[in-house]
């Protein structure tokens, strides 16, 4: 199954899950959001993007990309499953 979400505002922001109406109560997705840190690295990139100055090009889209810290710019050491690069 395929479905389409509408940005909420100027962007939409996504940690890996399911987030539409029909798809957020998927067995798979419950079981996924169940167990991984999603909510953290969703929250980090909501971070990043509010706090960009102007337009989000390809090389600030790459740094969020690779940001390795926690919510409030917490650093929890590398490889933290919680960051947006493990």
């Amino acid at each position: 199954m395929m479905q389409v979400r509408e940005p909420d505002g100027e962007s939409i922001v996504c940690a890996n899950h399911f987030q539409t109406p029909s798809l957020r109560d998927d067995p798979r997705n419950t079981n996924y959001t169940a167990e991984a840190p999603r909510f953290l690295r969703q929250a980090r990139l909501r971070e990043l993007m509010d706090g960009a100055r102007g337009a989000i090009d390809a090389r600030k889209a790459s740094s969020f990309l690779r940001d390795r810290k926690l919510p409030g710019g917490a650093f929890p050491g590398n490889y933290h499953r919680a960051t947006l690069t493990p």
